[in-house]
């Protein structure tokens, strides 16, 4: 008994300690950083209320609508109209109240809900600046107070801008100031960045289809499959082997997740831990489920193309 009522007290320790972890680069973000965010990826910004009414195709509600009613409405509706919904509802919920409801219910691989879905934001934020060439530097370009730095920040910034987004950036007053500081000294190194980036077409960093996906429907997948922080890693390279994302000799779908800082919902156990493509459905496995449930409710399509099935 005490070794099981230690072992809980590790598991919430261990989820505070990734919650300040997540929150601490989340204030980081200030409202200007979440506009552009929710600018440049291809969804909008979650819908609390109607992801708490999303259901399966059973009719039963999904695994995030399941715990998003079990959430106060007042909380629920005023992390809604946040710019950050769920890192707001993490900043909101505590984990270890959180913890003991779910062990309560019996639904143990829904303890890392917040973390899982707070964490989505902030691998699509490193799919965009981040996780391909330059990720150590981004915070430490937008936070240094030198003048170097700064200019450091905005090039990066501007070679990896779509053009709605540049032509913002080019007409920032700032920009303006430092114009003019760079032609009263001499400035040509400056001068130069500055002709060559207005330019150089879009610079926008390698991303592969498999970590678009994966990042998108972290929290909730199409048609009500559970998202894919409910999958193991093996379970989460079977689902996207199925799709056409990843190759079945590649290894590095752990990798992929580990890379991003994408949370699971379970720890040590999963809700999904085996998907099997049968050609017309998809069986979704895992020992906590009271039995295999089957998706068979016609092609997955993302990004204008058909994923699944994909042979006729």
């Amino acid at each position: 008994m005490k070794k099981r009522s230690r072992d809980k007290s590790q598991h919430t320790a261990a989820a505070e300690k990734l919650k300040v972890e997540l929150l601490d680069d989340l204030v980081l973000m200030r409202d200007a950083d979440l506009r552009s965010y929710w600018k440049q990826v291809p969804w909008s910004k979650p819908d609390l209320i109607e992801l708490a009414n999303t259901r399966l195709e059973s009719g039963k509600p999904t695994p995030l609508a399941y715990a998003l009613k079990l959430v106060p409405h007042e909380i629920l509706a005023d992390a809604g109209k946040r710019l950050d919904p769920f890192g707001s509802l993490l900043l909101a919920v505590d984990l270890a109240e959180w913890g003991q409801l779910c062990r309560d219910l019996k639904v143990p691989w829904m303890v890392r809900l917040w973390l899982a879905a707070a964490s989505q934001l902030l691998a699509e934020r490193r799919l965009i600046h981040r996780a391909h060439g330059w990720a150590d530097k981004w915070e430490q370009l937008r936070r240094s107070p030198t003048s170097e730095k700064a200019d450091d920040y905005y090039f990066a910034r501007l070679r990896h801008a779509k053009a709605e987004r540049r032509a913002e950036l080019l007409r920032i007053p700032s920009l303006g100031g430092r114009l003019a500081k760079a032609r009263q000294e001499q400035d040509g190194a400056f001068l130069r960045r500055l002709r060559r980036a207005k330019q150089e077409p879009e610079k926008r960093a390698a991303v592969t289809k498999g970590e678009r996906f994966t990042v998108q429907h972290w929290i909730e997948l199409p048609r009500g499959v559970p998202g894919l922080c409910f999958f193991s890693d093996s379970a989460l390279h079977d689902l996207l082997e199925a799709l056409g994302l990843v190759k079945a000799t590649d290894s590095a779908t752990k990798q992929l997740r580990v890379r991003l800082g994408l949370i699971q919902a379970g720890a040590k156990r999963h809700l999904i831990e085996e998907v099997i493509d049968l050609g017309n459905k998809l069986l979704f496995m895992g020992s906590i489920l009271k039995r295999p449930w089957t998706y068979s409710g016609g092609p997955i399509s993302w990004g204008g193309r058909r994923l699944w099935p994909r042979f006729n």
